[in-house]
């Protein structure tokens, strides 16, 4: 039988080898949360903003279940084109801080600009100094092939609050021209994007994202001014299912197909989604869908895009179901319906949107002065399917604005107990109308 003290001593230099033999982890003074900014060290921690690393730096060393929080300005993946921001499984990234807050919910995504840019070679056309590529016309020289990478992400990976501009797949390899501005591939279910805007990319297949086999979740994303030389100039989806919810496809082109979407044996989930100013030469201005592709819109409004066959929406061996939407050229459920344009879902609308003003006063699609909310006397509002809405969790419009907002004036022509919700990403709001000030 063994003395006590013995096996005590025994125990504890166990411990202590075990303990030395162990791989050695960076110890982070602040558990789960890493700071990273544009001028960030290479070589930290990344446990305060006083030490915050690159980008590239924080997601060396997060693991899953961490949080990123991004300093306002530029960000580049690196100086070699196939240099790439990839993102890691469980962690979450988030933009829009301005480098001294100590919540997340402190950060103003919308006020901090944080972009993340493929201009590698710093000469991309910057006319109006604010770093982001307003057209795919913008890029010049080599930028990097993707922007964003993700490969094999979950839901629980993250990334808000960002603009993803200047990415240029050109390249020639299986994967360096697909996805200019985000590559995904092989995530089940894929990435949570939350308020992020697609600007100015290029790539030959998808020039502001590329899905294959990966079934990414947007919720309050904006896709304006990218491009493809083949198909998909806005998004290029083969073999999946992405769920998209508050997005905005606005002057995006593609010279063959899709120039808002291009579907390949994919049913994605599209509600409350606008589609404007886009084009294609073939066919699709705003979504093309081959390949036994089953895309299903609800509360959507597809207008003012431009093909020589299907302006709106083009179907090859493909079927959309369509439910209250308001698809150009389509006709509605209480009409007669173009069979070519899908499934009449119930529901559908015919007639003008009435945009604010879907150009902008540059009378250019897919710029930011574009303003694609719905005109008080538009027949999209209070005529979308509440129990679509519903499904997807989200209770805000693409402006963080209330939704199932009921107009007075106008009709309820949707489903659902009012307020009844409207088509498209914005939602009508009642107008403030001031009292004049009468002094006495």
């Amino acid at each position: 039988m063994f003395p006590l003290k013995s096996i005590f001593h025994s125990v504890s230099f166990f411990l202590l080898l075990v303990l030395f033999l162990s791989p050695a982890s960076a110890a982070r003074a602040n558990p789960g949360i890493l700071r990273a900014a544009p001028d960030g060290v290479t070589n930290g921690n990344c446990d305060s903003w006083a030490n915050a690393c690159t980008l590239q730096r924080a997601l060396a060393v997060a693991v899953s279940g961490d949080e990123i929080w991004v300093k306002a300005g530029v960000h580049h993946p690196g100086n070699n084109r196939t240099d790439t921001f990839t993102l890691k499984n469980g962690v979450a990234i988030y933009g829009g801080f301005a480098g001294k807050e100590n919540s997340r919910n402190q950060r103003n995504w919308q006020t901090n600009l944080t972009i993340l840019s493929g201009d590698i070679d710093h000469n991309d056309t910057n006319t109006d100094g604010n770093n982001i590529a307003e057209t795919w016309n913008d890029i010049q020289g080599n930028n990097a092939y993707h922007v964003v990478t993700s490969n094999g992400a979950d839901s629980h990976t993250v990334l808000d609050g960002f603009f993803i501009t200047a990415g240029q797949a050109n390249g020639s390899s299986n994967h360096n021209n697909k996805g200019g501005g985000m590559y995904n591939a092989s995530g089940s279910p894929g990435a949570t994007l939350t308020n992020v805007t697609f600007s100015g990319n290029s790539a030959t297949f998808g020039g502001g994202m590329y899905n294959y086999d990966s079934s990414p979740k947007l919720r309050n994303v904006v896709f304006r001014g990218n491009s493809a030389t083949s198909y998909g100039g806005g998004m290029d989806n083969s073999s999946n299912s992405p769920e998209l919810t508050n997005v905005v496809f606005s002057g995006n082109s593609a010279t063959n197909y899709g120039g808002g979407m291009y579907n390949a044996i994919s049913n994605p989930t599209l509600t409350n989604v606008t589609f404007s100013g886009n084009s294609a030469t073939y066919g699709g201005g705003g979504m093309a869908n081959f390949n036994s592709s089953s895309p299903k819109l609800t509360n959507v409004i597809l207008w003012g895009n431009t093909a020589v066959s299907g302006p709106g929406i083009y179907n090859s061996s493909s079927t959309a179901v369509i439910s209250y939407s308001n698809i150009q050229g389509c006709g509605s459920s209480s009409g007669f319906w173009v069979i070519a344009c899908g499934t009449n879902g119930g529901g559908n609308i015919a007639g003008d949107p009435l945009f604010v003003d879907a150009d902008g006063p540059d009378n250019i699609f897919g710029t930011p002065d574009d303003n694609l909310r719905l005109q008080l006397t538009s027949p999209a509002i209070d005529a979308g399917d509440n129990d679509a809405t519903n499904l997807t969790g989200v209770t805000t419009d693409l402006d963080g604005r209330p939704r199932f907002v009921n107009i007075p004036t106008a009709p309820d022509t949707g489903s659902g107990t009012p307020p009844i919700v409207d088509m498209g990403a914005y939602e009508a709001q009642i107008p403030i109308i001031y009292l004049p000030l009468i002094l006495r």
